[in-house]
């Protein structure tokens, strides 16, 4: 019997599962995908690797730098500047310029894989539902109703909405269950697609990236991929065009993910518009499109959320991690959360241990 299972292998599950390990508990976990990471994702292209979630990551205290150095990331020392609805572009904000931008130059997948590689991690396995057992354990059971593994304690990390679902697909205390869904369903998501452009020219630019501050541009984060290191080969370029909702919900049934236009088919309409925008916010002729890759994220920032500690309720086996928990959308807030949910855990299995082995 697993002690421990952690489900969602994005970094607040990785980050859950190695705190756990740090005080000598088994986890195991259970990720839908093919790899790791969540939104902290990197692609690559022919020799192009450009990140299309997560940019770059924060490492506001002590220990968030230490992961930074372990997983060999560098700070990109590049600014951010603003943008308005009229392509109005300022220099940003220089409080936040001054904070390091940590990078890697494998792509932020480095950062999830130095979490994951001690861990046990099993990929590709959908998890449907959980029963609670009448000694208030837990059966974890897969998508095609097979009893994967028994835990005395879970931990849920998908977005708030999958883990509602999962939950009103399990067997559990039927207070709880409401406590938790009635928390969990107010939550709502910014979708958002990602569209990766290359360009055979790199132009000289002030910035690194652009963020849109009044919400009114169809373009609401727009990145230099090639300023990071062995991202994209010279002379080329390669822009990441992150879409506003609005822009993004209207897309959302025509845009299919891949790549487009690497044989010299035409580009789909609504790349061809991100095409024109970007080249607009760049300020020159990037010339056409070598080819564009379109990722879409259904749950890419929580609008709102909920705290960590009003859904971690006291005296329950059954826990909760992500960025959600703490309302916004960032990769060091659900590390954070991992990391707090690991050590909240591991206090509730202490005493546990105490009454086995005394």
């Amino acid at each position: 019997m697993t002690m421990v299972v952690i489900i969602g292998a994005g970094v607040a599950g990785l980050a859950a599962a190695q705190r756990l390990q740090q005080q000598g508990i088994r986890a195991t976990i259970y990720e839908k995908s093919r790899g790791v990471g969540g939104r902290a994702a990197t692609r690559r292209i022919d020799s192009f690797t450009f990140d299309h979630g997560a940019q770059y990551v924060k490492a506001p205290s002590g220990d968030l730098l230490e992961l930074m150095h372990a997983s060999h990331a560098y700070d990109l020392e590049r600014d951010v500047w603003a943008f308005t609805a009229d392509g109005t572009i300022d220099t940003g904000d220089p409080v936040q310029n001054a904070d390091p931008k940590w990078t890697w130059q494998s792509g932020v997948t480095a950062l999830a894989k130095t979490l994951a590689a001690p861990l046990d991690v099993r990929l590709e396995t959908t998890i449907q539902r959980i029963e609670q057992t009448p000694r208030g354990g837990y059966r974890i059971y897969d998508s095609d109703g097979t009893l994967r593994d028994e835990a005395d304690y879970v931990l849920l990390t998908p977005p708030a909405p999958q883990i509602c679902e999962l939950l009103q697909a399990s067997q559990l205390d039927p207070a709880q269950q409401n406590q938790f869904l009635s928390l969990l369903r107010p939550i709502s998501y910014r979708p958002c697609l990602s569209i990766a452009l290359a360009y055979a020219q790199r132009p000289a630019l002030d910035w690194y990236a652009l963020i849109n501050t009044d919400r009114q541009h169809p373009i609401t984060w727009l990145a230099a991929e090639h300023d990071k290191a062995g991202h994209v080969p010279v002379p080329h370029a390669l822009f990441i065009a992150q879409l506003s909702p609005q822009f993004t919900q209207y897309h959302w049934e025509s845009a299919v993910k891949g790549t487009y236009g690497r044989h010299g088919e035409p580009l789909p309409d609504y790349v061809t518009t991100t095409h024109t925008l970007v080249q607009a916010l760049a300020g020159t002729d990037l010339g056409q499109p070598l080819w564009a890759n379109v990722q879409r994220w259904k749950y890419a920032l929580p609008e709102a959320g909920v705290s960590f500690e009003q859904i971690n309720l006291p005296n329950s086996r059954l826990f909760f991690a992500g960025d959600f928990t703490f309302g916004r959308g960032r990769v060091h807030l659900a590390i954070e959360s991992g990391w707090l949910a690991g050590e909240r855990i591991g206090a509730a299995i202490r005493p546990t241990f105490a009454v086995r082995y005394s």
